[in-house]
Parts: C-alpha cells; structure tokens; sequence
C-alpha cells in the first residue's frame, strides 16, 4: 500500500476523530486541521493547523483547499461533513489538475447526497418505501408547488444545502410546520436561498442506517445500526446505537445505490417502526457521528474507503454482522437526557420514556461492554479529564436551568410593565394622533414592515396618520434581508427599496406617538430620548396580548420565524387602526 498523507478538515468532530483513529491504527500519516474554534474543544491540539470555517467564510475554506493540495504533492484530502464536501465538489469541477486528489463519492453519486429532493426522488423511483411527499420546488427554480390546505399536520419541510446567489453555503436543515400558514411562510423566507424543498410526513419509530462502501458497481463493505437513544429523544443524532444485522435494510440501501449506480462511501438512513418496513430519509456521502460503533464492529469504513481510492482495493474484511455491539457518546447520551424532559413527541400518544431513558444513561456509563470513544486505556488521564469537564458542564447547565426558572416566575421587567400600562392609557388618544414613529433596533424588519404596511393603509384612508420608521443601529444605508422581504412580498408588502435609517431628535420631536416592538426598544429611548418615553407604547401590548407584549426580532431567527412575527405585526397594526378611527 502507498503511504499517502491525507488531510482531515474540522478534525474537532466526532466522525473526523473515527477517522484519525482508523487511520493512524493503520499507521496512515494524517494532517490534522480545523477552525479557531474547533480547535478550543479539542483535547490534543499540537500538531493541528487552522484553516477558515467552511460555512461562514466558503470561499476563503475553498481557496485554502486549494492551495494547500497544490503545495503538497501527494496530499489527498478526506473531507468529514457535508459543508466541506459541498466546497471540495465545487473545487473539483474547477481544477481538473487535482480532481483526483479528493476522496469522496464520485460526482453523479454527490448528486444524491447533497439533496433530499433528488436522493427521495431516486428512492421512490428504485420502488423503497419513503414518506409521503410532496416535492415542492427544486433547486434554482421559479416554479414553487405547494400542496393545498387539506393535509394532516404536523409536516417536516426539509430544504437542501445551496450555495445560495451571495456566494455564501447555506447549510440544508429542516422544520416542523404545524398549519398550512407556516408552510406557506417558510417555502416563502427559503424562496432567496434558491435551494431544494420537499415536504414529508412523520414518520413514528426510530432511526436505523445501512452504510456502504461501494466501488465500481460492487459492495466492498457494509454495515448497520440502530439508534436506541437519539437527540433529541424525538428523533435526532444517534447518542446511544447499536450493530444491527436487519437484511431488510442492507437489502433496502443496496437497491438504491445500484439504482443509482453509487460509488462511493454511502450512508442510507430510514425510520423504522416495529413491525413494519423501514421508510427512506436520505443519503449522506461522508463520515458519520457514530462511526465508533463501526470501528468497533469491525468495520473500519475510513481505513477502507482510502485503500480503496487509492489502490482499487482493501485489506479490511466484512465483519459478522451477526455479532450485536453497542456504543455510546456520553455527551450526546447527556443531551438524550435533558431532551426527556425538555421536548414533546409531535405525535399524540408517545411520551418520553424518563424512568427508562434515565436508567438506561446511567448504565451506559458503568456498563464495560457498551463502547465510547472517550475510554482511551492508554491515557487514563485524558478519559478522566473529559468526564470532569463533562460533570462540569451537566452541573453548569443544571444551574442555568435553575436561574432561568426563578427568572420565568419573576414579574415582567418594570419598563415594559410601564409600556404596557402607557399603552393602555394613550389609547383614547390615539384618534388625535397625526404622526407616528415605529421604532426597533435595526430598522430592516420589523419597524420597517410596519411603515410600509401602515402606509399602505393610509392609501385607502387618509384620516389615519402618517407614519416614518427608524431604529437605533448606527449602521445606517441597510436593506431589509433577502428572506424576509420575501415574506413580505409574500403578504403583499414590498421592502426590496427599504434602507435604515437612524433615530434622531428631529423624527422624535416631530411624531407624536413612537412605537416599539421590545424592552430593549423601550430601554434605548429612555435612556437617548428620555423625555420621550411619555409618549412611547408597545405595539404588542395595543390588542391586550399583556402576557406577550414584546415582539421579538425575526433577525438571525430560524425559518420560519419572519412570517409568524410579520402576521403579528399585521394583527397589532389592524387594532392599532380600529382604535385610531374610533371617534
């Protein structure tokens, strides 16, 4: 076998540590990497050079790949997530001088990988059993297909990873939406990203995989697990797996990928209920966060898939999938833990099992046969290192959780109890008022909407009074986001002409009612405006919603959020109009 050297990316990760062990066993010369922040969470950090985040700065990731193959004859590079696989495919296709360099699945098999739409697409063709779906866009496309209003809630909208037209990785993710409005608001905030949507039923049960690597048209080696504690306990990342020998699975994700005709490492993931067949989720090209129980069944994937790539062949053999392993991740089985008691089962008739659950996390930790990747034998100081801090931490959160409580039972903060109780007693003011300012921190979300809803008003009723928005962001000249002026435009409001502006002393003196959205709002005017505040409400408190006052800001929020706050905004400004005409 050649002794290459290979490049492991974001190396702080949990497949990307599977990987390192494998390959170093096999005595594989590895070039350790990862961010400035990946690097704070690792145990080791000699010998591990920086590169740039591959989702917040992509093209700066991409150029750093680059440049560093070319300065390395004889590097190949193993990239461990979907982000750095997205960047890797992009340079490949660029730089056919070192499109060989790269070890992952072939360009026709990423295809699938890095998009629901088009692996779910593949599955339902190949005759597997999938949820049912409603393919609702692809990506790059004007035409949006959304199903009619007479579906069985709650659905999962999944969206795909997108580089999207300002050159930045839009990572894929997904939502549950409870109601036709929240669907037609999330298919509107993701229309900017141009990315692929499809919209799923639920699936009950628990999460199982088969994974494969397969090399010109043949399985080379394959593997399965089952997920017995996941996170969260809903349905998630695997905390706590098991080895599983269900053929009906392999034999599932084997006919997809000859379908298909992969090449490639493959990860086939369904959602099983007892007793019934296994329904598709989706294809991952790379290296999965449970790979310790594969290593520990023997079935060394990374080890494999670079003697495959390089040589055509592997000296790893196919384990007895017979023999049943178990592993788990103490940290994730602590998160499994908490979300017992934390989130609700979106179906009516699973609890969370916590009695259960709780025994069965704390035999994980003094059960010997179940295996962990952070019982390392040979450094006993470093396993007891990682279990303090992990003590740490658990007692840590216990303390925020206790703080958080005490606070959610305290009273309202005073100043938005004032706005609140100043709101109730403008209200027979309201119809004298000739000029209003809407108020928020940025002035690209929300008291930019609500100027542009309330001046739409006032075209077809000049009675109601004018009205300005600003917010306090020194940062003025800013356009409202791509998605949510989508969502805007999607409630007929159109923001792609909105710039911020700042608050000044000439817009507070001039209106005579200023409008807030939060405490935060409410603590800026009193302290640059003070004189002010007599005359600043809440727009959450004007239709009686005392108990939520506030509207949050949408900004940084997942999706989703723009069109639920924009509706209230809408229902605030309707009130704040009625009271306004009533004589």
């Amino acid at each position: 076998m050649k002794k290459p050297s290979i490049l492991l990316t974001n190396i702080h990760e949990r497949s990307a540590l599977g990987a390192l062990q494998s390959l170093e066993t096999a005595n594989i010369r590895v070039i350790k990497a990862t961010t400035v922040k990946g690097l704070q969470s690792l145990d080791k950090k000699e010998n591990v050079i920086l590169h740039p985040c591959p989702i917040e700065k992509f093209y700066d990731f991409k150029n750093w790949i680059t440049e560093f193959v070319n300065k390395n004859e004889g590097l190949f590079v193993f990239p461990i997530n979907e982000g750095i696989v997205f960047a890797c495919e992009s340079i490949r296709i660029e730089h056919a001088d070192i499109e060989g360099r790269f070890i992952m699945p072939s360009h026709n098999s990423l295809k699938y990988t890095l998009s629901k739409f088009n692996a779910t697409q593949a599955a339902q063709d190949a005759g597997l059993k999938i949820p049912k779906t409603f393919f609702i866009r692809e990506a790059f496309s004007e035409v949006t297909n959304i199903p009619n209003e007479s579906l069985n809630y709650p659905l999962i909208l999944k969206w795909d990873n997108v580089l999207n037209p300002s050159g930045i990785y839009e990572k894929g993710s997904l939502r549950v939406v409870d109601n036709y409005m929240e669907l037609v608001d999330s298919v509107a905030e993701l229309k900017p990203i141009s990315c692929s949507i499809i919209l799923q039923q639920m699936v009950p049960g628990y999460g199982v995989g088969a994974f494969f690597l397969r090399k010109n048209g043949k399985i080379v080696l394959r593997f399965a697990h089952r997920r017995l504690h996941e996170v969260p306990w809903t349905g998630g990342v695997s905390a706590y797996c098991e080895s599983s020998n269900n053929q009906e699975v392999l034999d599932a994700g084997e006919k997809l990928l000859e379908a298909i005709d992969y090449d490639g490492l493959a990860m086939v993931e369904f959602r099983k209920e007892d007793g019934k067949s296994p329904k598709f989720l989706e294809i991952n090209g790379r290296l999965w966060g449970s790979l310790g129980l594969a290593l520990r069944a023997e079935a060394d994937f990374p080890k494999a898939m670079v003697e495959s790539f390089l040589n055509g062949y592997t000296k790893v053999k196919q384990p007895d999938l017979e023999r049943i392993v178990k592993w788990h991740e103490p940290r994730f089985d602590m998160l499994y833990l908490r979300s017992l008691w934390t989130e609700t089962s979106k179906f009516k008739d699973e609890e969370a099992p916590k009695f259960k659950g709780a025994m069965q996390v704390a035999l994980n930790f003094v059960n010997p046969t179940i295996g962990s990747d952070w019982m390392k034998p040979s450094e006993p100081w470093l396993t007891i290192k990682r279990y303090l801090r992990l003590l740490k931490n658990e007692l840590g959160q216990i303390k925020r959780n206790l703080s958080s409580s005490k606070k959610k039972k305290h009273e309202t903060p005073d100043i938005v109890l004032e706005g609140i109780k100043r709101t109730e007693l403008l209200r027979n003011k309201f119809p004298q008022i000739k000029n209003i300012l809407f108020v928020c921190y940025g002035n690209i979300c929300r008291s930019s909407y609500t100027e542009f809803r309330w001046e739409a008003k006032r075209e077809s009723n000049l009675e109601l009074p004018k009205s300005k928005s600003v917010g306090f962001h020194n940062n003025v000249g800013r356009s409202t986001p791509l998605r949510f002026q989508s969502v805007a435009r999607n409630l007929g409001v159109e923001l792609s002409g909105h710039r911020s502006k700042r608050i000044t002393s000439d817009l507070v003196n001039e209106a005579d009612l200023l409008i807030v959205m939060d405490q935060r709002n409410l603590e800026d005017v009193k302290k640059e405006f003070p004189e002010a505040i007599i005359k600043t409400i809440l727009l959450g408190a004007i239709g009686d919603n005392y108990e939520n006052a506030e509207i949050q800001d949408p900004y940084g929020q997942k999706i989703g959020t723009g069109g639920a706050i924009y509706r209230r905004l809408d229902k605030e400004l309707n009130k704040l109009e009625e009271l306004i005409l009533t004589k």
